[in-house]
């Protein structure tokens, strides 16, 4: 009835915007998941396996600028509904953590911890930034206040989980 499969080697219509536009949001995704290099998109093998992909022989990768413009959205995004997250709720946990690299760069986690109005349990990572100051109770104090200033619950902070060093011990005295 003249209906047959088409071969590897036969050629399909282009991707339309729409498919173009959900492809680059799904290698930026993957990009960011995974922490793969930006450059990635402009290596001539990864725009092969997106031609095989997608049957379009024409398709070019996306450009490093675009995937970093998709990348800063998809953060954005995220960063609103933790945000928005923390604005439902009265009270927030937090626990923080410093500890020091292989190359001797200090860090700073902070996590918050929330009870929703249908009693779920949500953790997330509000900053893993690194400090230059030392590790003194007095600094570990005032980082914790500027992350829960940053993320606008310094008045709805009830707890602070810290481990037993005893500058954190000090610190949260000092909160």
């Amino acid at each position: 009835s003249g209906m047959r499969q088409t071969t590897l080697t036969e050629q399909r219509r282009p991707l339309i915007k729409s498919a173009c536009d959900k492809l680059t949001s799904t290698v930026a995704k993957w990009i960011a998941k995974s922490c793969r290099p930006i450059n990635i998109v402009e290596d001539e093998g990864f725009t092969e396996v997106l031609r095989v992909a997608t049957g379009d022989s024409s398709i070019k990768a996306p450009q490093r600028r675009t995937i970093m413009t998709k990348i800063h959205e998809l953060y954005e995004a995220e960063k609103k509904k933790k945000e928005n997250d923390l604005a439902a709720t009265k009270h927030q946990a937090l626990t923080g953590d410093h500890w020091t690299s292989v190359s001797n760069d200090n860090y700073l986690g902070v996590t918050a911890h929330l009870i929703t109005d249908e009693w779920k349990l949500k953790s997330f990572t509000l900053t893993c930034m690194k400090t230059e100051e030392r590790h003194f109770a007095e600094a570990c104090a005032q980082q914790f206040q500027t992350v829960a200033s940053n993320w606008a619950i310094e008045d709805k902070t009830t707890t602070i989980g810290i481990d037993s060093a005893r500058n954190m011990i000090a610190a949260a005295r000092l909160l």
